[in-house]
């Protein structure tokens, strides 16, 4: 691995917290690692710095080439009030998550660029190179012009995106033991679903949520139903919120029926 950064931890954790879901043997562990994990990242004001740079680079798009220059200059420059030194602290907490992992992804080279962009510009002028500079540069300027997924897009994502992450802690954390077997269903396919199966997913919560509230309330007479049933009602489907939109409909089934 050239580079150590937030990028390839996240992507280390989130596979072993993708396999512990069909292995229970591996829960436990997983669970203490992404944990640990998170806690480094919290405590770290330069990881949370680097977790939304790397986020905001790699799911922008812009069409103008004469734009996306001044967009990465805007995001490295956040770093100029750290050190190289203070930066390479701060990867070295994160050396124990990647461990020796081999990861074979796409995004691998866009982590390594963009660090290399962060480094390179917290150096002395006469210790950067150009050349290396230069090279990444081109490629984080590549992926900026090239449109993103959006949500009509059938493909499975690569890694576990930040919220389905955040349920996953919380559930290992405060609710696993009580776990049922519906529960256990419905987590592993959001860790897999794609926005097809998702928006699927939604529909049908979303739909047996206002049959159930409207058999409880055929008078209409209770108007907390009532209006609970306006605001399900009033829900649409969105990729970015999706997944926690999907647990609070089927935690509020689970409540009616």
């Amino acid at each position: 691995m050239k580079n150590i950064n937030i990028g390839v931890a996240n992507l280390v954790v989130s596979d072993k917290l993708r396999e512990s879901m069909f292995d229970d043997s591996l829960l436990v562990e997983t669970k203490n690692t992404a944990s640990k994990f998170f806690d480094v990242v919290k405590n770290s004001p330069v990881l949370q710095l680097e977790f939304k740079v790397f986020n905001s680079i790699e799911n922008k798009h812009i069409n103008s080439d004469a734009l996306i220059p001044n967009f990465i200059d805007k995001n490295v420059r956040l770093f100029e009030t750290y050190t190289l030194e203070e930066l390479s602290t701060e990867h070295d907490k994160l050396k124990p998550f990647i461990g020796e992992a081999v990861i074979e992804n796409e995004k691998i080279a866009l982590y390594e660029a963009i660090t290399t962009l962060i480094e390179e510009s917290l150096k002395l002028s006469e210790n950067v190179n150009i050349d290396k500079m230069h090279e990444a540069f081109d490629l984080v300027l590549d992926h900026i012009r090239q449109p993103k997924e959006d949500e009509s897009t059938n493909i499975v994502p690569e890694i576990i995106n930040e919220e389905v992450i955040e349920i996953a802690i919380n559930k290992f954390n405060e609710k696993y033991e009580s776990m049922n077997e519906e529960d256990v269903k419905l987590f592993k396919k959001l860790v897999v679903a794609d926005n097809n199966m998702k928006e699927e997913l939604f529909k049908e919560f979303k739909e047996e949520n206002v049959a159930a509230l409207e058999k409880l309330n055929e008078d209409n007479s209770n108007d907390k139903i009532a209006k609970s049933l306006e605001k399900i009602n009033e829900m649409t489907f969105n990729v970015a919120t999706a997944d926690s939109d999907i647990v609070k409909l089927y935690e509020l089934k689970k409540a009616i029926l």
